[in-house]
């Protein structure tokens, strides 16, 4: 059992420093390329804090561990609304008035109803697999399609990465954080995988819920980084976009890419209390973007003490 700690904790270091340095890397590439603000929340960071969730599930699914795979994404859904965005909110209240666009609500919703599809009728595990995948898939580049096409219609505004105060790094060393982040994230996943099958076998759990808690609070750390970095810059566009965008990528890329890498069956303890939290949370953090309300710390300590109360109930 210690050592199965020792190779999780390892694992969660390697991912947490993947995470730091891949952020402010990809960042100043993007003002040196002055992309715009929106693109780089969602295009370029949500997907860079994703990368632990991207990793962990296909290496999941490589190993044979699909609950694993489906814990994680689910579960890391559920802490970036909850957890991450509550923490956020916390420190600063965060204001949602015109931070994300409806397409970005109505994509997050698609994706968590899509998922709760799949899940319900094993989509991901039988003879469906690559063309339920596929789906996803295409959804996605639909997304991303639509975010450049936004980009360059917002780009003669000047609301650009490159205005950002922040003076970015040098090309090479943002290019060589880049470079050493995705490194990191690679090995941290496989060794955070490891031990989390490790520990749950030695402690009795299912895999399905070290993946719901564990694996996905691991993998989420990366977002609260994020999170907690643009509301000190104040930038809570950038903190609510990545949260958003990070759940998108999760339930359409990752999910997809998962699925063409190895059957993904649907555990039967997923089903019960974590769609109904996931499609609850996201539906609320939807309604209140867009009637503009701000996320007060009321609203962050009832987020909060939710995401604890799932997770009492998931062990």
């Amino acid at each position: 059992m210690l050592s199965s700690l020792l190779v999780l904790g390892g694992g969660l270091l390697l991912l947490l420093w993947g995470g730091y340095v891949l952020l402010p890397g990809t960042i100043s590439l993007a003002q040196h390329l002055r992309l715009p603000a929106p693109l780089i929340a969602i295009g370029i960071i949500a997907a860079g804090t994703s990368m632990p969730e991207l990793l962990v599930s296909v290496d999941a699914a490589l190993i044979g561990t699909p609950e694993i795979a489906w814990g994680n994404l689910l579960g890391s859904n559920i802490a970036n609304l909850l957890l991450v965005l509550g923490l956020g909110a916390l420190i600063v209240p965060i204001p949602t008035k015109n931070t994300l666009e409806p397409r970005d609500q109505l994509f997050v919703l698609a994706f968590t109803i899509a998922a709760t599809v799949i899940l319900f009728f094993d989509l991901l595990g039988g003879a469906y697999r690559y063309v339920t995948a596929s789906i996803l898939m295409s959804g996605f580049f639909a997304y991303m399609g639509l975010q450049l096409w936004s980009a360059y219609r917002f780009d003669a505004s000047g609301d650009t990465a490159g205005t950002d105060t922040d003076k970015p790094l040098a090309v090479w060393r943002a290019s060589l954080y880049c470079i050493g982040g995705v490194i990191g994230l690679i090995i941290g996943a496989d060794l955070f995988v490891e031990g989390g099958v490790s520990l749950a076998s030695a402690l009795g759990l299912s895999q399905t819920v070290i993946g719901l808690t564990i694996i996905a609070i691991g993998t989420s750390l990366p977002e609260i980084i994020a999170v907690l970095a643009s509301i000190l810059h104040r930038r809570n566009d950038i903190a609510l976009s990545n949260i958003i965008g990070s759940n998108i990528f999760n339930l359409s890329a990752i999910l997809g890419i998962a699925g063409l890498t190895a059957p993904l069956p649907a555990p039967d303890d997923i089903l019960g209390l974590t769609l109904p939290i996931l499609m609850l949370s996201t539906t609320l953090i939807c309604w209140i973007s867009f009637k503009g309300n701000i996320i007060t710390r009321v609203w962050a300590t009832v987020f909060v003490g939710f995401y604890f109360l799932f997770l009492i109930s998931q062990i």
